[in-house]
Parts: structure tokens; C-alpha cells; sequence
């Protein structure tokens, strides 16, 4: 990982250093929510053709210019047929590369399938349909089939307290059948309900270079590790989207909301409630080229009375989306807060250097999670981005006092 993060960062900046005059990419704004089969479209390519080649022309040039030629923008997400689909999968589970195929059976309904595969085996397959729109093209009617396999999961315990030599393995596998109706009531403003069946597997983990779960904890200290029932889930959950564009914003904010109930069908032993809040905060500083960013989350997870809670649904702090400087799922309970800060400096055409903050902290009681002992971390990312789409991100997290960490993804941080 160390020798790709250290390649890829010489070449973006080598690349970008010898580029003479590149204009800047014009500012788009994007206010339209996002629809359940497209999430961060990136804005439409112009038709026309770009300028010849010269001989000064930069590697950043020759890039964009071929973006703009073979219009491979609207070619990644197309309204109809077939699209590669990039990342995806949970945090962890290496770099992973899929194909899907949209098919619209008229202007209201359409069916989206997709698939992905990371280089650690970790399995995704959807299957999504629109099957109604009304109200001015405001509401929506959904359904998905989602299977999935991760057989390298981490898991180091339950708790603040939780060691770094405790970690393990396990593999989850499970398959999930919902149905969602959405309501825009704005266009920034989007209201949601789902209501869904799940089927959850857990078993031996396959990274052979630390124990399996089994091996090392019980299933008292791991809840849900030797039975795992069936779930009957539903949720309700509310966005609002005052960003000047998805994909890579430089002003206004994101804030979204969630809670939901699951239900054990079969044991009636794992019955819980589960709330999580998001929200992001971006601010140009001197133009779009300097952007200070914050993002804030808490999640907060309650059982029924002489319940547990699968050790697999609680909120963890650790990755490459929480505390960088941690492993991912360092630490695990039932409540959980976390915080990033970003300065994002365009400092190169098409790319940007991110110095970060990240704090977080677990906890067994809501009124435990507070300033005190949060896990703290600090590094530096590079983004690589096509004016309003961050298309890959290397970040680079230490000061957690547990090594550096390197995460590469292909999408922004938040």
C-alpha cells in the first residue's frame, strides 16, 4: 500500500508541477437531491470539442482534453446501459471494481443492476427498481436486492477499552430485500421511509494473518457470534442538501438523519433501535481554491429490556471515514461521536492537498461520550478531482498512537 500511495502521489505531482496554463474548472451548481440509482453524478460534459494538442501541452491537458473527446463522464454513469462502478463496498475491504446495467422501462420506472468485487473478496451484488414517480416527478416508490460477503472483517473487541493486539477476523455474509419511498419535498429537502427483511451470516474469518473471531472471543463478548437471527427493519430518515455541488463542494452544507427499529424474528434476543446523525459544513476561505470543511456524527443504539446487540451493528470509530490514524472498526459500542476538519487547498490544477483533524470516541452510555480521552488523529490527503467530482483521494493518518495508516479510496471524504 505504502509503495502505490508513494507512486501515485510523485506521478499526480510531477504531472501537475510541469502544467503551464490551465483554466480553471467553472463553478456548477448542483442542487438537485440525489436519486436512489445515481448518487454524485458528475455534471454533463460540454458538447463541443476540445482545442487540438500542442507540443507544450501539459499531461493534466491531455487528460482533460481526452475526457472531453470520448465524453467518458456521462459514459461512467449513463441513463441506460452498461457502467463500471468503482469503491462501494465497506470501509476496509481494499480496492474494489464492478460493472452494472440501467435499464429504463419508461420514464417512470426503470431497473438498475450492478456488481462489485474487491481484491480481498469482499462480494457486493444490487439489484434496484423505480417502480413509481409522481407528484411532479417529487416522490418515488423503490425496491432492492442486496447480497453481500466480506470475509476479512476486523474485530478487536467491545468497548473504549478495546486492545490492538486483540484484533481478529470474521466473515459476514448476509442478503436484504427492502422496499423505499422517497419525497422531495425541496430541492435540497428529501424525506425517506424504508421498510426491509435481513438475513445476516457470521463465520470463520479468512485473513490469514491474524486469528479468527472464534478463536479469540465468546459469544458473550461478542454478541450475535454463534446464532444470528433474521430482521425485520424499518426506518425513517430526512437529508437536506444546501451544497453548491455533491461531488465536491466548497460551500454550504449536508445534513442527514436516521432512525430505525430491528426486530429479531427467529431469537427474539437481538431487538434494538439505532439513531445516526450526520452533518457537513464547507467554507471557501480566499475563493474555491482554499475550503475549510468540518463534518460531525453520532449514532446512538438502544436495546429492548434483557437484549443484546449484534456486535457486527455497532457504531465503530477507525478508517479511512471516521479516525484515520485508526485501524478500521478500531473500537465498537453501542454510542458513538466522531469529528473531522479539513483544509482543502487547491494547490495543482485538478488536484488538492487536504491537511485533516480527526477525533472520535465509543462508548457503553450516551452521557459518557463527551471530549474526554477521544481518539485523536492528524495527516494529510491529496484529491484528485475533475472540477466537481473528486474521482480518487490518498490520505495518509497518524498520531493516534498506534503507527500511520493509508487509505486509498475513489470518492471524496465527505
Amino acid at each position: 500500500m505504502w509503495v502505490l500511495a508513494v507512486t501515485v502521489l510523485a506521478a499526480l505531482l510531477s504531472a501537475s508541477s510541469v502544467s503551464a496554463q490551465v483554466s480553471a474548472e467553472p463553478t456548477t451548481t448542483n442542487s438537485d437531491p440525489q436519486d436512489l440509482e445515481k448518487t454524485d453524478t458528475p455534471a454533463t460534459v460540454a458538447d463541443a470539442a476540445a482545442p487540438p494538442a500542442t507540443d507544450s501541452e501539459s499531461f493534466i491537458d491531455k487528460a482533460r482534453r481526452f475526457v472531453k473527446e470520448k465524453r467518458l463522464e456521462e459514459r461512467f454513469s449513463p441513463d441506460e446501459g452498461f457502467y463500471p462502478r468503482i469503491g462501494g463496498l465497506t470501509t476496509g475491504s481494499g480496492m474494489a471494481a464492478g460493472v452494472g446495467y440501467r435499464l429504463p422501462l419508461d420514464d417512470d420506472r426503470l431497473l438498475d443492476a450492478s456488481g462489485v468485487i474487491s481484491m480481498k473478496n469482499h462480494k457486493l451484488i444490487e439489484v434496484k427498481g423505480r417502480w413509481w414517480r409522481g407528484w411532479q416527478d417529487r416522490a418515488e416508490l423503490w425496491s432492492q436486492y442486496t447480497f453481500h460477503s466480506y470475509p476479512e472483517e476486523d474485530f478487536f473487541g467491545i468497548g473504549p477499552g478495546a486492545r490492538g493486539d486483540a484484533r481478529t477476523s470474521y466473515k459476514i455474509a448476509g442478503n436484504d430485500i427492502l422496499a423505499r419511498g422517497l419525497v422531495h419535498l425541496r430541492k435540497w429537502l428529501m424525506l425517506g421511509a424504508d421498510v426491509g427483511y435481513y438475513s445476516p451470516t457470521v463465520g470463520h474469518g479468512f485473513d490469514a494473518a491474524i486469528p479468527s473471531i472464534e478463536q479469540r472471543f465468546t459469544d458473550a463478548q461478542a454478541p450475535g457470534l454463534a446464532d444470528q437471527p433474521n430482521f425485520f427493519h424499518h426506518s425513517v430518515f430526512v437529508e437536506a442538501d444546501a451544497r453548491d455541488r455533491a461531488g465536491r463542494p466548497t460551500r454550504g452544507g449536508l445534513y442527514r438523519a436516521a432512525f430505525g427499529t430491528w426486530d429479531d424474528q427467529t431469537r427474539q434476543q437481538f431487538n434494538f433501535r439505532r439513531f445516526d446523525g450526520d452533518a457537513s459544513r464547507f467554507f471557501p476561505l480566499h475563493g474555491e481554491r482554499h475550503v475549510a470543511a468540518f463534518r460531525l456524527g453520532i449514532s446512538y443504539v438502544d436495546s429492548a429490556e434483557g437484549n443484546r446487540i449484534p456486535f457486527y451493528f455497532l457504531p465503530y470509530v477507525g478508517g479511512s471515514d471516521t479516525v484515520r490514524g485508526l485501524r478500521e472498526f478500531r473500537y465498537r459500542d453501542e454510542d458513538l461521536a466522531f469529528i473531522n476538519a479539513e483544509y482543502r487547498w487547491s494547490a495543482f490544477p485538478h488536484v488538492e492537498l487536504a491537511p485533516f483533524f480527526d477525533a472520535g470516541k465509543v462508548a457503553d452510555q450516551w452521557q459518557d461520550i463527551n471530549l474526554k480521552d477521544m481518539k485523536t488523529s492528524f495527516g494529510v490527503g491529496v484529491r484528485v478531482h475533475a472540477g466537481n467530482r473528486v474521482f480518487f483521494r490518498l490520505d495518509v493518518g497518524t498520531g493516534a498512537g498506534e503507527g500511520t495508516n493509508v487509505f486509498v479510496k475513489f470518492g471524496p471524504s465527505f
